[in-house]
């Protein structure tokens, strides 16, 4: 599998914002001196495939692909979330639509020993190399021992001061992880984890931007976050995911429109419970106290087992 490398991954750019923090911040003043930075790579699992397939390399003129493991698609190239294809969904549904449009599901790698199941080695392999290339570049410039979080396989928090510039940390972040991995990320830098999350999305949609090294989206004043909250749909943020139809029926579609009810109106709305709604009345205006922690994320080990399927069927 080794030798089965893809080549570069294609530029990806940058969109920056630039501000001083106005009085009424989404942050305290103590947090003033700090930026969070979070990287994500974009479509993780079909990044770390494509560098054993060149098939499924994203491009001009790649067919729309899905990976899948059992009975779950875990990840979606840009050409089949186009055509409607959704992380989650099955992997009939996904196949029903992209047959069509001359697009393929992809399995994700799996062994046939000790019984058939998903292979995670070449994900966790690449995670590992990709928290370990942050750290070296954020130790190799102005931001040695900065503080970084490990979120997720794929994506990670970094405190930084701001007298080190966090929008240069940020593209000097990109422009290594893509150089030395072949990894394609996107940063958002923000006064908190919960802005800093939304900025990285928005920069995944955004496709655009001024800057050499990569896509980071800042959001650097007030004006900016709430320009930010105004595009990123309500259900995206913590807590929200599954009250996708109680936001439909009450007609909100984007995180600053919550910012009209109170808590026990949010609670009544969206049949929250008291704690959740007042984290959505903070969330909804871009405020949140959580810290970036040097520390391992949560996750639990999952293995998923496999029917005995052919190859030529799972490809």
């Amino acid at each position: 599998l080794a030798s089965l490398r893809g080549p570069p991954v294609p530029d990806v750019r940058v969109a920056s914002l630039f501000f001083r923090c106005a009085p009424r911040s989404p942050v305290s003043e103590h947090q003033h001196a700090m930026a969070v930075i979070h990287i994500d790579v974009d479509r993780f699992f079909l990044a770390v495939h494509a560098q054993f397939d060149r098939s499924v390399r994203e491009g001009p003129g790649t067919p729309p692909i899905a990976l899948f493991q059992y009975n779950d698609v875990i990840c979606v190239s840009a050409s089949a979330r186009a055509l409607g294809v959704r992380k989650h969904m099955s992997p009939e549904a996904a196949r029903a639509v992209l047959t069509p449009a001359g697009g393929r599901l992809v399995h994700a790698f799996w062994r046939d020993w000790p019984g058939p199941r998903t292979w995670y080695k070449p994900y966790q392999d690449a995670s590992r190399d990709l928290f370990a290339c942050i750290r070296a570049s954020l130790d190799a410039g102005a931001a040695c021992g900065a503080t970084l979080e490990r979120a997720s396989i794929d994506e990670g928090y970094v405190s930084v001061e701001e007298r080190h510039g966090p929008e240069s940390v940020a593209e000097e972040l990109v422009r290594s992880v893509r150089e030395r991995l072949g990894l394609p990320v996107c940063c958002g830098v923000a006064p908190n984890k919960l802005l800093a999350k939304l900025a990285s999305s928005a920069a995944k949609a955004s496709g655009g931007g001024s800057g050499a090294s990569g896509r980071v989206y800042a959001v650097r004043s007030d004006e900016e976050a709430q320009a930010l909250l105004r595009q990123t749909a309500a259900h995206r943020l913590p807590g929200l995911g599954s009250r996708a139809d109680a936001l439909a029926r009450a007609g909100i579609e984007v995180a600053s429109q919550l910012q009209t009810l109170d808590v026990p109106r949010l609670q009544a709305v969206l049949s929250l419970s008291p704690a959740a709604a007042a984290a959505a009345h903070d969330a909804c205006r871009g405020v949140s106290s959580a810290a970036v922690v040097d520390a391992p994320p949560k996750s639990a080990s999952v293995t998923s087992w496999l029917a005995h399927t052919p190859l030529s069927l799972l490809a």
